[in-house]
């Protein structure tokens, strides 16, 4: 998408790119599109597939919101 979407989020949450974290499905159009911004990205990889060799790789990756939860509670993945 379009960085305009990311930053009319951050602009409405009163918030920097380094204060916000973005939870995608798509690799390319979630994940990176919000890191080209400057934010943290968490990929939700459902389906199990590989990362796309092309792109750096995501600051964590979790199989549903169940993991997002669990990731956030983690104070060690540092997210």
């Amino acid at each position: 998408p379009d960085p305009a979407l990311f930053q009319g989020a951050l602009d409405w949450a009163g918030l920097t790119p380094a204060e916000a974290l973005h939870l995608g499905d798509d690799p390319l159009l979630d994940v990176d599109a919000a890191r080209r911004i400057g934010m943290e990205a968490v990929w939700v990889n459902r389906a199990g597939t590989p990362w796309p060799e092309d792109l750096e790789p995501p600051v964590a990756e979790v199989r549903g919101l169940g993991g997002f939860a669990a990731l956030l509670e983690d104070s060690a993945v540092g997210v």
